[in-house]
């Protein structure tokens, strides 16, 4: 069993929901629906209908050429986009307020409003 506090992000793929932490992934028989339901919102936020993020273990978000928000996760390479339903209205975004968003399109930094 996986402590939920070691839980980096939950991808859901069909009927198996993806479980990763730095050190382990597994997977569950569970999807991201009933998941959410039992997961506090202010610790996991959902950043596509498919994945969750532990908002703890977010290292950053960058744009990428197109604008969309990706999102960078402590001890886990893989980058995960945010997507476009879920820009503006889930918590990467007010997260991306108050820390600098790396425009990679221009290479610089700036604040996201």
């Amino acid at each position: 069993m996986i402590p939920v506090a070691d839980v980096l992000v939950f991808i859901s793929d069909e009927k198996y929901t993806r479980v990763q932490t730095a050190q382990v992934e597994a997977l569950i028989r569970k999807p991201i629906k009933e998941l959410m339901d039992e997961i506090d919102p202010s610790l996991f936020w959902q950043i596509h209908r498919s994945t969750l993020v532990a908002a703890k273990s977010i290292a950053g978000v960058t744009r990428d050429f197109r604008g969309r928000q990706i999102v960078s996760v402590k001890g886990h390479g893989e980058k995960l986009e945010v997507s476009r339903s879920h820009t503006g209205v889930t918590p990467v975004s007010r997260w991306s307020r108050y820390n600098p968003v790396t425009d990679t399109t221009r290479g610089v930094a700036h604040r996201s409003w």
